[in-house]
């Protein structure tokens, strides 16, 4: 399974994509109205740099390990 997250490259932070999810959706959306003049892709999970943190309120959150 493909995990896929939202990063702001400026920053350095990023969260976790869950379309299934409505709070996650609102989650993503407030991320993206807090990094709107900065620069911010989607990626895949694995392809996020250690120096990234992640912002996802959440307990079971994938690892960068996977």
């Amino acid at each position: 399974m493909m995990i896929r997250a939202r990063a702001c490259m400026k920053c350095k932070k990023y969260v976790i994509i869950h379309t299934d999810n409505v709070n996650d959706n609102e989650l993503v959306d407030d991320f993206e109205g807090k990094h709107s003049r900065h620069t911010v892709v989607t990626l895949d999970l694995r392809e996020i740099n250690r120096e990234f943190q992640d912002v996802t309120p959440r307990k079971n959150v994938p690892s960068l390990e996977t």
